[in-house]
């Protein structure tokens, strides 16, 4: 379905740009408020989960990098909005904290790279 794929590149490229150039994602308006931040992050995920089940030309391994770029970028904003609000610690040899909190830069190219591939080759296998 074309809503899905317009709605994984968006969220995929809004969420590499949020991890990557952090501070001046913060100097824009609308990406500073935190309820937007934690729908961007619930979009992704839910948007990346759903990818999963549509059926395009090529099941699954069409879509197989952008719903898991989603779905890491998702749960990593997600996380950032948790840690914020409730303040809580995590430690930092645990595996989460290894991949979604200092990786988070690399999480971001990540969504950058499938967001912008996804939109340049929407039918290639594995992409």
């Amino acid at each position: 379905m074309m809503q899905f794929y317009f709605l994984s590149v968006i969220t995929n490229l809004l969420i590499g740009f949020m991890l990557v150039f952090e501070k001046q994602a913060e100097e824009i308006k609308y990406l500073e408020n935190k309820t937007v931040r934690l729908v961007i992050g619930i979009v992704a995920c839910v948007t990346g989960i759903v990818k999963i089940f549509v059926v395009s030309s090529v099941p699954v391994f069409g879509d197989f990098i952008p719903f898991v770029a989603g779905i890491a970028g998702g749960f990593t904003i997600l996380l950032e909005y948790y840690i914020k609000k409730k303040d809580v610690v995590i430690k930092e040899d645990s595996f989460i904290s290894k991949v979604f909190i200092a990786n988070k830069k690399i999480v971001g190219i990540v969504c950058l790279a499938a967001g912008g591939l996804h939109f340049l080759f929407p039918k290639v296998l594995f992409l």
